[in-house]
């Protein structure tokens, strides 16, 4: 795989904003979980990711339904808007560790510093 795995990369100043993640299993299968809010809701995506770092197929894309509806772009401040990052972040490491228990995702970094 041709990305960083286990960081966020954020891309938050362009419309759409857009969050990756990318990982490997516990088989050697890399992955990436995509978000990105175009205007609407945020959303979700769990992608398989080839030795090249292509990603599959859109059809082949599962999506991922987030606990509430997160609006990153439509925050008054910076502030407001790293909190909801924090908190799209955090859930997609929560989900992660459920889908994916043999992996071992680090603590988000910002959490740490915040403890």
């Amino acid at each position: 795989m041709k990305d960083p795995e286990h960081v966020f990369i954020e891309s938050i100043i362009y419309c759409p904003t857009q969050i990756y993640y990318y990982f490997t299993d516990e088989e050697d299968q890399g992955w990436v979980l995509y978000v990105r809010q175009r205007g609407g809701p945020l959303t979700c995506e769990l992608v398989r990711v080839g030795k090249d770092g292509e990603w599959d197929s859109w059809v082949n894309w599962n999506k991922v339904v987030l606990s509430r509806k997160y609006d990153i772009n439509g925050k008054q401040s910076q502030e407001e808007e790293e909190s909801e990052v924090l908190a799209v972040e955090e859930e997609m490491l929560w989900f992660l560790r459920q889908r994916f228990p043999k992996v071992i995702f680090p603590d988000h970094p910002e959490r740490k510093n915040k403890e």
